[in-house]
């Protein structure tokens, strides 16, 4: 009768584990064994070897034993539980995995350059852009985009979004900038409002792309400038502005500190 059972030895083997783990969950009323022989042996089914993965996921995502078992106890299944914390467990995997890549990427241009960046010298063309000023935190530049965007009748979501610096050093708190959107036949203000344009002028530029939050961003200029130094460059300062960063977005709000944002950072160099 119990051919297709496993004891707590044998569940422990195939699921990676040890005996005592398997008893210590059986005796927090967690994974209960499937029944008990009659010389007291618990007896587990195969397929309850899912629910101890589960459980171990739920457990590293952060869910309190309490919480599994009250949950249990409130009549959810150990797989009605994974399935409500599904999306969570991708959301935390897919984090992990960008912070793999970055620290991966981040440690390659470390031994490159001696930097945390690897940029590309370009050559930009003029540019026609929409754009209001502002000064203020850079904390704000989110809200002044907002602004921006609601003057035009609709903003596609691939439209390319920039911030233009005005000054070159770091002014967190009181920073002059233009906040601009790249100029197409489909972005166009809503009748009755003037927004200023602009045609920016060709520039070469020591470019560099960052996939992912804007916290970061303070810290990449530092290395942008620092690898200028080491590479004996200079910045332009007979530009009317001093550094631009262009903003994309996958799927993702604009510039809402989330991982699908895609920044260009631009430093205009001689």
């Amino acid at each position: 009768m119990h051919q297709n059972l496993l004891t707590p030895a044998e569940f422990a083997k195939l699921a990676r584990t040890t005996k005592r783990t398997v008893l210590w969950y059986a005796e927090k009323g967690i994974l209960l064994p499937h029944t008990t022989s009659e010389s007291g042996y618990r007896l587990y089914l195969p397929e309850q070897i899912i629910d101890f993965q589960s459980i171990l996921l739920m457990r590293k995502l952060g869910v309190a034993l309490e919480d599994i078992k009250a949950r249990m106890a409130g009549g959810n299944s150990l797989q009605d539980l994974f399935q409500q914390q599904r999306g969570a467990i991708e959301v935390q995997i897919g984090d992990l995995q960008r912070m793999l890549t970055a620290t991966t990427h981040y440690y390659h241009n470390l031994g490159a350059t001696g930097t945390l960046v690897k940029p590309r010298i370009e050559q930009t063309k003029p540019l026609d852009i929409y754009y209001i000023d502002r000064q203020g935190p850079y904390a704000n530049i989110k809200h002044y985009a907002d602004e921006l965007q609601g003057m035009f009748v609709h903003v596609p979501k691939d439209a390319i979004r920039l911030t233009i610096f005005m000054e070159d050093y770091y002014q967190p708190q009181t920073a002059a900038m233009q906040i601009g959107i790249v100029c197409r036949p489909d972005v166009q203000p809503k009748p009755g409002v003037t927004v200023p344009s602009q045609t920016l002028p060709a520039y070469k530029t020591l470019s560099y792309v960052h996939h992912g939050s804007s916290t970061l961003l303070s810290l990449l200029w530092q290395e942008l400038g620092k690898y200028c130094r080491l590479n004996h460059l200079t910045h332009d300062d007979s530009l009317p502005f001093a550094d631009l960063e262009f903003y994309r977005m996958d799927d993702a709000p604009y510039i809402d500190n989330d991982d699908s944002l895609i920044t260009t950072m631009h430093m205009p160099i001689c």
